[in-house]
């Protein structure tokens, strides 16, 4: 503050304490209170007094038939996972009855990352689940990541079999292998696919690994998860596929393999999914940036998974696609749009046995 020299010397103190009161004077209770409001209402806030205590999972906890539901509480979970202090109290299981595995490997994939982020237990009292769920979830390893101990008596009446996840970070042919093995366990060993899937899953790794997840690929997390279930009475298998990486449509727009797409940016999800899965099948002789001939076939042996008896689904960003093929015909049976992004990728294959 600059003197001024026409103020007696009790004047400029007054002034001087008059300043200083005025920096530390005290904000409006009203202001204090909306300030206050405003951070303890905001549970993502790290400063924030308000604790997310759980978050209740749907009666319908299904991918397919229960989309935006089910989105929408994946988007819910993973900013609540991907903060570096992640909290949360309790998962609520009580209200689930329907659940498909694609949805239940999603949940998967989140509770483990959260296991290595967090020290926090998630609480949940699988006691008052359904008891199709509890056997399902627990088949699939949901109870070893929530650290509940394995069920005692299985009085599930449910003719599906969920099998136990299996997660990686790079192309891992013995994961594909331990999958194939699981399922022929479940089924037998009369399923005819089996080449085009060991095949196509370890390509599918590869993909992840090199375009999902940044190059160095340090995260304990970034990594993949599948899983498969059988449904004895419709004799349908169900293979999954997930990864919390970059999505197809975001891979697309940095791609310079994709420059020839006008304006792509502005193009929908669902139409970069589809014309990616019809250029990998027409195209045999497609070269990745790895520059080998037996790569960048990934797609193309996937469909053949699926070929005259099932199809192939994948749900990236918000784009959502079903497939088929029919006498080496590829149609797409299903294209929309989603109102929830999912913020990673999920392939899944149906096939009947």
């Amino acid at each position: 503050m600059k003197k001024n020299t026409n103020l007696s010397l009790q004047a400029r103190n007054r002034l001087i304490r008059r300043n200083r009161n005025g920096k530390n004077r005290k904000k409006s209770p009203k202001k204090e209170q909306k300030d206050k409001k405003s951070i303890s209402d905001n549970p993502y806030n790290r400063n924030s007094k308000k604790t997310l205590k759980k978050i209740d999972l749907p009666k319908n906890f299904d991918l397919h038939e229960n989309t935006d539901t089910t989105l929408a509480l994946m988007c819910q979970f993973r900013k609540i996972v991907d903060k570096d202090n992640p909290r949360l109290q309790k998962l609520n299981f009580d209200d689930i009855e329907q659940i498909n595995p694609s949805s239940a490997l999603m949940l998967v994939a989140e509770l483990d990352v959260w296991n290595i982020k967090s020290n926090n237990r998630l609480s949940s009292n699988h006691k008052t689940w359904h008891a199709d769920i509890k056997s399902l979830l627990s088949e699939m390893g949901l109870f070893e990541l929530l650290k509940l101990p394995p069920l005692e008596n299985n009085s599930s009446t449910n003719d599906t079999t969920f099998l136990k996840f299996i997660s990686g970070k790079n192309s891992e042919g013995e994961k594909a292998k331990q999958l194939r093995e699981n399922i022929e366990r479940v089924i037998g060993k009369s399923l005819e696919q089996k080449l085009h899937l060991f095949d196509g899953l370890t390509e599918a790794f590869t993909n992840t690994t090199q375009h999902a997840y940044d190059k160095d690929n340090s995260k304990e997390f970034d990594k993949w998860w599948i899983t498969a279930s059988y449904k004895q009475g419709d004799k349908k298998l169900i293979v999954s596929m997930y990864d919390r990486g970059n999505s197809i449509p975001t891979t697309m727009y940095t791609n310079k393999k994709w420059f020839w797409l006008d304006e792509r940016k502005n193009t929908k999800h669902s139409e970069l999914i589809r014309i990616a899965m019809e250029t990998s099948f027409k195209n045999k002789n497609t070269r990745t940036k790895t520059k080998e001939p037996n790569r960048g076939k990934g797609l193309k042996q996937l469909l053949d998974f699926v070929k005259n008896q099932g199809r192939l689904t994948i749900v990236s960003n918000k784009g959502y696609c079903s497939f088929q093929v029919e006498n080496e015909k590829l149609t797409t049976t299903q294209q929309k749009e989603l109102k929830y992004p999912l913020q990673g990728t999920l392939i899944e294959w149906q096939i009947n046995v």
